[in-house]
C-alpha cells in the first residue's frame, strides 16, 4: 500500500482537507476545494458519504476496482478505506465528502431509523450512481447541512443537521 492517511475525528477530517471545523461531529468539504494527491488511500475513523461528480475512469476501493461515472454515491463506515490511485497516479475528483459521528444522530428521528439504511453495509465494491436529478438533490442536502453548520451550535442544530441527512438518505 502507499501513503495512507488515517483520519480518526472529525475535526482531523477538516484539517487534512484544509476546511475549518464548525462543528465537532459533523463536516462538508467541496472537493473541489481540496488536493489529495499526496496519499493513496485514505482510511476513516467514522461514517463518511461521498458524492463523486467526476473521477479518473476507475476508482478502486477495498481490493476491487469498479467505474465510476458522474453522480456515484460511496458509503463506508468506520475503519474503511479509499484508494485514490489509479495505474500508480493520483487522480484528481470533484464531489463532495459528508462526514458524521454517530453522537450525531444519537437521539434523533435519524439514530432511530439508520439501520434501515444499509448503504453503509454495502460490500466494498459497491456504490449507488445516481441520476442528474438525483445527484443536484443531493448536493443541496448537503449545501443545507453545510449552511447550518456555518451558525452557531444551538438546540436545534442537532436536529436541523439530522432531519436534512435523513432527507438525504
Amino acid at each position: 500500500m502507499g501513503n495512507i492517511l488515517k483520519i480518526e475525528t472529525v475535526h482531523q477530517c477538516n484539517c487534512c482537507f484544509g476546511s475549518k471545523t464548525l462543528h465537532p461531529l459533523v463536516s462538508v468539504i467541496d472537493l473541489s476545494e481540496v488536493e489529495l494527491a499526496n496519499y493513496a488511500y485514505i482510511k476513516f475513523g467514522f461514517y463518511t458519504v461521498f458524492l463523486q461528480e467526476y473521477s479518473c475512469n476507475d476508482f478502486i476501493r477495498g481490493r476491487r476496482t469498479y467505474d465510476y461515472s458522474d453522480g456515484t454515491l460511496l458509503f463506508l463506515a468506520p475503519g474503511k478505506y479509499l484508494n485514490l490511485e489509479e495505474e500508480g497516479k493520483a487522480c484528481q475528483t470533484k464531489g463532495w465528502i459528508l462526514a458524521f459521528h454517530p453522537d450525531l444522530i444519537r437521539g434523533t428521528s435519524l439514530g432511530e431509523h439508520v439501520k434501515d439504511y444499509t448503504f453503509f453495509t454495502y460490500e466494498t465494491g459497491e456504490s449507488l450512481h445516481i441520476s442528474s436529478r438525483e445527484k443536484q438533490e443531493a448536493i443541496e442536502c448537503f449545501q443545507r447541512i453545510r449552511k447550518e453548520i456555518r451558525h452557531d451550535i444551538d438546540v436545534f442544530s442537532k436536529i436541523l443537521i439530522s432531519c436534512n441527512f435523513e432527507l438525504f438518505l
